[in-house]
Formats: structure tokens, C-alpha cells, sequence
């Protein structure tokens, strides 16, 4: 599954009735170097 956030397209790695977990992953170059950038969002219920 995806989810649009902020324009942001992040995967959905886990999903139950108490936690979801959102991850992204972005690959650039910047001045010949190669760059990786992850990002993970979680929220669990209290």
C-alpha cells in the first residue's frame, strides 16, 4: 500500500489495529556523489 503525504508517496510497511508505520526512500546524486535519504513514520495507539 502507499500513502500521499505532503506530496511525499510513502510505503506502508506495517499496518495492524495498534500501530502504522509509513516509510520513504528517496535516491539523488549531488555533485557525483549518490545519496540516500529514508524517512520512517510511526504511530501507534495508546
Amino acid at each position: 500500500m502507499k500513502l500521499t503525504l505532503d506530496g511525499e508517496i510513502y510505503s506502508v510497511t506495517l499496518f495492524n489495529a495498534n500501530e502504522i508505520r509509513l516509510s520513504l526512500e528517496e535516491i539523488y546524486t549531488e555533485e557525483g556523489e549518490d545519496f540516500v535519504y529514508t524517512e520512517e513514520i510511526r504511530m501507534v495507539r495508546q
